[in-house]
């Protein structure tokens, strides 16, 4: 039977690991296990389907080859800061980048979602866990005389029934994962060998087999189109504290019959929540609507400066600080979800990349970070409970470097102040 490697490398991190790695990425203790945890499966599912192509599973033991494994053996000197630290988070972002290629965002979005750690916070923590994963595999393959990549393949795809389950649902798709768990396991493969290895028992024995197998087929055929039939239009919600039972599947908002951005899609299918006034906002799975609602009502979550989570359905004009018709969609639900929660006060700020003037930068982050603010005002919202801040090229959570890594820079915050 195949090693749990996922086990194996949850036993890697401690409560002084996991406490020294919160501290450095500026996340509570409890975000950072939760996110850990959330993690690791979606590295190995990566890998698992990154290793399917031949080619690709070179590339990636060359790589297990080439890896530090020293680190394994102290990983909270690892993210004090320094240089050393500097080298993890950039092997391991590195490493990720292969393995996910431009939907690593994706997997940040989810860990971000799920853990309740800013965006920030999570990319960190990625990068930190891939350097991880990069060397305890390296370490596994050396210490068990893996030698080449169809080894790793083989180590690698016997995983897969090990984190069934543990990959939500709507990231398999994205990230391209879709026939991970696709694969017949246990009693159905017994069953298969045996018919393959006595064909004079398989012969005479034929109809008693196909009969059971195929009123199996049409039954489930049945049932499948039934369902199908009757619950096409319903969805549910796992929103703690929100609607309990079925509500209509909803489609993203027309916004002034202006089209939404395609990258939006990434954000998952669009819901009715409810929220504790007995109103109702669509809202995508992903996007920072359901994060800061999670964040809110979980009383675990205590009000910090480092938790932030980012606007992702706001658009400016280049250069000004004029939002565009398709971002008032996501004010409107923010001003919603303030009227749902009284107490609640929020901080928003503004980023920029570092291309142009600092100080022009700085002006235009402000700017930006005032007028998200005034529109929420404007719903009806107090002054009192909203601050903004523009910040420029400040707390940058991407590679300048890049023209992706810079459209993530330039973006709008929000983090909770008081709830």
């Amino acid at each position: 039977m195949a090693d749990n490697l996922l086990n194996q490398m949850m036993k890697l991190f401690s409560g002084d690991t996991v406490s020294k790695i919160s501290s450095f990425i500026g996340g509570d203790a409890t975000s950072t296990q939760t996110a850990i945890t959330s993690s690791l499966p979606l590295i190995l599912g990566g890998l698992i389907n990154k290793t399917s192509n031949p080619s690709e599973a070179a590339s990636v033991f060359d790589m297990l080859k080439g890896a530090d494994t020293s680190m394994l053996n102290n990983l909270g000197s690892m993210v004090g800061g320094g240089s050393s630290t500097d080298k993890m988070l950039s092997t391991g972002n590195n490493f990720l980048g292969s393995v996910f290629g431009n939907k690593v965002g994706n997997v940040t979005d989810s860990i971000s979602g799920s853990s309740g750690l800013s965006s920030s916070s999570s990319g960190t923590l990625l990068g930190i866990l891939g350097s991880i994963v990069m060397s305890f595999l390296g370490k596994y393959i050396s210490s068990n005389g893996i030698s080449n990549a169809g080894g790793l393949t083989s180590l690698l795809s016997g995983q897969a029934g090990f984190l069934k389950g543990l990959i939500p649902a709507s990231l398999l798709s994205s990230l391209g994962l879709g026939n991970l768990f696709s694969g017949s396991t246990g009693k159905v493969d017994e069953t298969v060998t045996k018919l393959k290895s006595t064909p004079e028992e398989t012969k005479s024995g034929m109809s008693k087999i196909l009969l059971p197998l195929l009123a199996l087929a049409a039954l489930i055929a049945l049932i499948y189109f039934f369902s199908k039939g009757c619950n096409k239009d319903t969805v549910t919600t796992s929103m703690k504290d929100t609607v309990k039972k079925t509500i209509p599947q909803t489609t993203p908002p027309k916004t002034d019959s202006v089209k939404m951005p395609t990258e939006w899609a990434k954000l998952g299918k669009f819901n009715a929540v409810k929220l504790p006034d007995g109103t109702s906002i669509n809202i995508p799975e992903l996007g920072v609507e359901n994060k800061l609602i999670g964040f809110i009502q979980d009383k675990t979550k205590l009000v910090d400066k480092d938790t932030w989570f980012t606007f992702d359905r706001i658009l400016f004009e280049t250069g000004k600080s004029t939002l565009t018709a398709e971002s008032m969609d996501q004010i409107k639900n923010m001003g919603a979800i303030m009227k749902a929660f009284p107490n609640v006060e929020l901080k928003i700020g503004g980023y920029t990349d570092n291309t142009g003037n600092a100080a022009t930068n700085k002006k235009l982050s402000l700017d930006r970070a005032n007028t998200v603010m005034n529109e929420i005002v404007k719903l009806g919202i107090p002054s009192a409970r909203l601050k903004a801040e523009g910040y420029g090229p400040e707390f940058p959570v991407a590679d300048n470097s890049t023209d992706e890594g810079r459209q993530k820079n330039r973006r709008i915050d929000v983090r909770v102040s008081k709830k």
